[in-house]
């Protein structure tokens, strides 16, 4: 939705980008695989090193980033690798419509946990944080109806609703905790906190407050939202399930 706004590129989870970028099961929203597509076909040439290595190593500092002082695992070397790789897909977004904003919607437990401090710290990147928060038993409930991984189009996803729940309670727990820790690692005021329900009840109102949080105008989004209209999406990456339906309205409660 944020993506409607034309200072602002969406491009869902790019997390994921490079680990699917050959993947012909896991096209962008425009239809096209990663590597053929119009924003990030160009990427295998921009990158300095192979696809599958510069993934590797977004994957690793993305989930581990805090823990390199037990491990001493990496490097100045490695840091230097992973701001080339990010800032390079970054500028790929940027070039869409010359973007002042990238919506990266990374977000799970396990695999970018680090992620908005890694962007921060390693890549130099400006970043703010909106935390759309979930309630817990609004979380439970949406999983017993329906596989996340089923919505997002993986082809294995879990069936049984006892197995679904028993992965949702510690995700829940972990993302929110990590998101909620993100706020005292980020200088002050890069963070804004919203409850995903206040969102379906007041659209208009919240979208004015996250307009006023990044410091542009998202009025006529509210609006949008507020009425019903849909947003089509355009070059969506990873598990966002937008990449799969194109469009989207938004349902008050």
């Amino acid at each position: 939705m944020l993506g409607d706004h034309p200072e602002i590129f969406s491009g869902g989870e790019l997390a994921y980008l490079l680990d699917d970028y050959f993947n012909d099961a896991r096209n962008c929203t425009c239809g096209k695989k990663y590597c053929d597509c119009d924003i990030w076909g160009g990427l295998q040439k921009q990158l300095t090193f192979s696809v599958e290595s510069c993934a590797k190593k977004m994957r690793e500092i993305d989930q581990k980033f805090f823990l390199r002082g037990v491990k001493n695992t990496w490097n100045e070397t490695d840091f230097d690798e992973y701001a080339q790789i990010v800032r390079t897909v970054f500028h790929a977004a940027c070039c869409d419509k010359k973007a002042r904003f990238i919506v990266d919607s990374s977000k799970t437990a396990g695999d970018s946990r680090q992620r908005p401090i890694a962007l921060s710290r390693v890549a130099g990147l400006n970043v703010k944080v909106i935390h759309l928060k979930r309630s817990f038993l609004q979380t439970i409930r949406s999983v017993m109806r329906k596989s996340n991984w089923e919505a997002e189009g993986h082809n294995k996803h879990n069936k049984h609703k006892i197995i679904r729940v028993l992965r949702a309670v510690p995700g829940w727990i972990i993302a929110n905790t990590y998101a909620w820790r993100t706020k005292m690692l980020l200088k002050s005021g890069s963070y804004y906190r919203l409850a995903y329900e206040d969102l379906l009840a007041e659209p208009r109102k919240k979208f004015e407050e996250i307009g006023q949080f990044l410091g542009v105008d998202l009025s006529e989004i509210g609006l949008k939202a507020e009425n019903g209209s849909r947003f089509t999406g355009h070059h969506n990456v990873g598990g966002n399930r937008l990449r799969l339906q194109k469009e989207i309205a938004f349902k008050k409660i």
